[in-house]
């Protein structure tokens, strides 16, 4: 049962009794079940909690325990609870909800595998919210060996597609992206980096130049089939950085 603070205001024409205390108490018991599973994932049930957890108002939350959990709003708890969003809006599930801490013995971290490409091509388009497919299960250990946070906020998987980053990057590789790594400042020349161009999203290697252009180079030997290409830095700040690639997860 859903458990809020109730206030029982004695009117003339409504007296705190036992029946009003049923009534009300049934009121409570009507969430939506999309909203009880997010209390759920979220192991917490005070909505003021949940909306600053989601970056939505309160309201918006509450409006959610009576007409249900919008998908948009299942893929961001999917992304901060770590749990399949549509475990949230059909109680179903292809991979677990998230496990209490006795259970996690090794310090286990959920990545969430995004249904999303980063091309080693022209570009690929992806939905503006990209499905989460499932979780890949990293140590803290080796998030921290990788200068990623321990706790994976803000890391994603994707995959690759084409191969303009061979032999560095195959096709259809997992690539381990982390998100925090994007401020123009901070971009490290010599590496790699997943960035939106014209609506695509591109996974090339940068070089910051004395002149502050941008080269975008693929790893690929072939130049002739995969240039560089120089931008200009008013170029390059029309797109978007997703994140910087920490590891293509390659098998050998």
């Amino acid at each position: 049962m859903y458990l809020d603070f109730v206030s029982f205001r004695s009117t003339q024409n409504v007296g705190y009794n036992e029946s009003n205390l049923i009534v009300r108490t049934a009121m409570k018991d009507n969430v939506h079940p999309t909203m009880q599973r997010l209390y759920e994932v979220a192991k917490k049930k005070k909505h003021l909690e949940i909306a600053k957890d989601l970056k939505v108002g309160s309201t918006t939350v509450t409006n959610w325990a009576t007409r249900g959990v919008s998908k948009e709003a299942a893929i961001t708890a999917g992304k901060v609870y770590q749990c399949d969003p549509n475990y949230i809006l059909t109680g179903e599930s292809s991979f677990a909800t998230p496990k209490n801490d006795n259970d996690n013995p090794y310090n286990l971290v959920k990545i969430p595998i995004l249904d999303a490409r980063a091309t080693c091509g022209p570009g690929a388009y992806n939905d503006d919210n990209p499905e989460i497919l499932g979780f890949h299960e990293f140590p803290e250990e080796y998030l921290r060996s990788k200068g990623l946070p321990v706790d994976g906020d803000g890391v994603y998987i994707i995959s690759s597609d084409g191969d303009s980053m061979a032999p560095t990057i195959p096709d259809k590789t997992p690539l381990l992206v982390n998100t925090k790594e994007k401020d123009f400042d901070s971009l490290i020349t010599g590496k790699v980096y997943v960035f939106c161009a014209n609506g695509s999203v591109v996974c090339k290697r940068i070089f910051i130049n004395l002149d502050g252009t941008i080269v975008l180079r693929s790893d690929n030997p072939d130049k002739s089939t995969y240039p560089d290409q120089v931008v200009t830095r008013r170029v390059f700040d029309d797109f978007s950085v997703i994140g910087r690639l920490k590891t293509a997860l390659v098998d050998f």
